[in-house]
C-alpha cells in the first residue's frame, strides 16, 4: 500500500467543501469531516464533508 501523507503525519488532508448561499447555509444543522480513527483504518488521505440541512423535501 502507498504510503498515506495524511494518515502518516496527519498533515495534507484533501477535505471537500460545500458551497451554498446565504439562505441555504442559515439551514445548516451539522457539519462533519470524515477520516479514519485508527491508522489501520485509513486507507485514504481524503476527508469527506457530509453537512445535515434542516429541510424537507417533498
Amino acid at each position: 500500500m502507498p504510503t498515506l501523507k495524511a494518515c502518516d503525519n496527519d498533515a495534507g488532508w484533501r477535505i471537500d467543501c460545500h458551497v451554498a448561499s446565504s439562505g441555504l447555509a442559515k439551514l445548516a444543522i451539522r457539519a462533519e469531516v470524515g477520516r479514519a480513527t485508527a491508522y489501520a483504518e485509513c486507507w485514504s488521505d481524503h476527508g469527506a464533508v457530509t453537512v445535515d440541512y434542516g429541510i424537507t423535501l417533498d
